[in-house]
């Protein structure tokens, strides 16, 4: 959270936030609590990132973080360009 305020204090227009510990990559499940408390805790838009292989996933993410600004998805898309149109 310290470092949403921080991006806030400094003028960013939003965050994006990979909901994931970086030692342990696609290993554990995404912490879309995480992803609750940021939002909570600065009053930028949040983009949620982690956790979203397919358009029910990002429905829920939406679903389960309330104020989230957007879902952010990234590996899950490789080769499969057609999930951002399921996605909206």
């Amino acid at each position: 959270m310290q470092a949403g305020a921080i991006a806030e204090a400094e003028g960013a227009a939003a965050i994006t936030l990979h909901a994931r510990p970086a030692d342990q990559p696609y290993t554990t499940t995404a912490d879309w609590l995480a992803l609750q408390r940021l939002v909570a805790h600065v009053s930028l838009p949040v983009v949620g990132n982690g956790g979203v292989w397919e358009a029910a996933d990002a429905l829920h993410l939406m679903r389960s973080c309330p104020g989230l600004a957007g879902v952010m998805v990234g590996r899950p898309a490789m080769g499969r360009p057609w999930l951002f149109s399921e996605i909206r």
